[in-house]
């Protein structure tokens, strides 16, 4: 079954074809998608991919998660959704953390 990553911390200069390629060293790739900002189309920092099983998604998270791109550090984790919209992911640890899709900048770091 098809497992979803959130991947936050990315390099804003990586483009879809770049993360497509770090994540297919640990299985097969679906989907990839970096967040844009609507007016400037410039990446937010973040995106999902869908691996194409459990044990890639796995690894993946294993090997990526904490890893320095870019001098950025990484972090990857399986994304699911709420019913009432609001997204959450599961942290490395199996904390239930709670993010929102539409306001993601209230999490970024600040600068």
């Amino acid at each position: 079954m098809a497992v979803k990553l959130f991947i936050v911390w990315i390099p804003r200069n990586m483009d879809k074809l770049a993360l497509i390629e770090l994540f297919l060293y640990h299985g097969g790739v679906r989907v990839a998608t970096i967040i844009t900002e609507k007016g400037t189309q410039e990446s937010r920092g973040f995106g999902f991919i869908t691996m194409d099983d459990e044990l890639g998604a796995r690894r993946a998270i294993k090997a990526l998660n904490g890893s320095m791109i870019e001098n950025r550090t990484i972090s990857v984790r399986v994304a699911t959704h709420k019913k009432d919209g609001e997204s959450t992911t599961i942290d490395g640890r199996g904390c239930e953390q709670a993010y929102d899709e539409q306001e993601p900048k209230k999490y970024a770091r600040k600068r």
